[in-house]
Formats: C-alpha cells, structure tokens, sequence
C-alpha cells in the first residue's frame, strides 16, 4: 500500500493524521473521500506499523511529529521536506537518508535500518539524532551534510573511521557509539571531552592521533 492510495488532493490539515492497519482518521478536519496529497499537515502525521510502501502522496510540510517506523519503506523519496518535532522511519528498509526531510525540529531516529552513511541527511536536528544498529562505518565530510544538532548524536558499533567533523557540528552536546569497542569508547571521551569544553578541533585530532587513533582522526 502507497499513501497516494489513500490522498487525492492538496489540502491544509489543521489537526493530526493517524494511518493503521485498518482505518484512516483525521483529528480535528472533517472531509469526504480520499486526504491529501503533498499538502500540509500542521499536527501530527503516524502511519507506523502497517503496510505502507511507499511515502508517495504523503504531506510536504508536518508541523508536529511524522512517525512511519516499523513499515515497509524503501526509501524516504516524497516524505515531508519539513518535520516541526520528531522525525522517525527507524526500523524500516530505507538504505539512505537521501529525500529525506532537511529539518527536524525534534528527535531523528533511523536506527534499525540498512543505512550506510548520514549523507543527504537532515542539515538541522533539534534533538537526539539516534543512528545505531545500521551500517554505517564513516562520518566522512559529515560537517558539510549536517550543521546542528540539539543533543546526542547515536552511532553503530559499526563505525570505523572519520568522526572529527562532528566536532563542527552546532549544538551538539556528545557522541555515544552503541556496543562501542575499547577504541570506540577512547573516541567517545575525547570526543566529549572536547564538545563539552574547548570545541577545539585541532586539540581533539592531536589527541587521537596521540591515542593510536588515526582513522577516526579524519574529517
């Protein structure tokens, strides 16, 4: 099932959409047929755990939260552009984050999915950014695809390399690498140290280069 199977026609939703297994409910709109079709929605839009798979059809614009984790997505192509809270697609068959939205004014989750890299992610994340159980094994140019986040950044056990350019990142407060390694958990702390005190990047790769760390001393 597509969301285009359900949406026909461009309108502003003042409330929230709530798709599941069974039904389709608008909150606080009334209207006949079929809903929307890249409109906006100025709530809350929850299509989780169905069947959906595709985002085709789906609003443009979500003022509140989009949750569409635990469905069968393959990618984020024609999902909103703009999140105003929580974005989550984790636990999906998304591969990348390309078409993704570029701002979440809350927590992004795509943990639990087959991404490889957080390039074309969002350029603006006002909470977590929880990335763990995926592919992902390098933050290379990371800085230059992704400029604030409010809080955590998550990573996979996975990564192996270039993880300096978060300390470019605005806002962010730590790293945690999940199920990290005794070398992940040496990046942790130098990293942290460094995001928590001086933001000073040049002092953060000596560091690492110091700790035997060379790989993750790469932008």
């Amino acid at each position: 099932m597509k969301l285009i199977d359900l949406f026909e026609q461009q309108i502003v939703i003042k409330g929230d959409v709530w798709i599941t297994r069974e039904t389709t409910t608008l909150v606080g709109y009334k209207h006949q047929g079929k809903l929307i079709a890249r409109g906006k929605v100025l709530g809350d839009f929850y299509c989780s755990h169905t069947s959906i798979t595709s985002l085709e059809g789906g609003p443009s614009y979500v003022g509140g939260n989009f949750y569409c984790h635990g469905t069968k997505i393959t990618s984020l192509e024609q999902g909103p552009s703009y999140v105003g809270k929580n974005f989550d697609c984790s636990v999906t068959k998304i591969t990348s984050l390309e078409q993704g939205p570029s701002y979440v004014g809350g927590d992004l989750s795509c943990w639990g999915t087959d991404i490889t890299s957080l390039k074309q992610g969002p350029s603006y994340v006002g909470g977590n950014f929880s990335c763990f159980a995926t592919n992902i094994i390098s933050l290379h140019n990371i800085h230059k695809e992704i400029k604030h986040i409010g809080n955590r950044l998550l990573l996979p056990h996975t990564i192996k390399s270039h993880i300096l350019g978060v300390m470019f990142i605005k806002g962010l407060l730590e790293i945690r690498i999940h199920g990290g390694n005794i070398e992940q958990v040496q990046v942790e702390r130098i990293i942290n140290k460094h995001l928590a005190g001086d933001r000073n990047v040049h002092l953060a790769q000596e560091e690492l280069l110091e700790a035997g760390l060379s790989e993750f001393a790469k932008l």
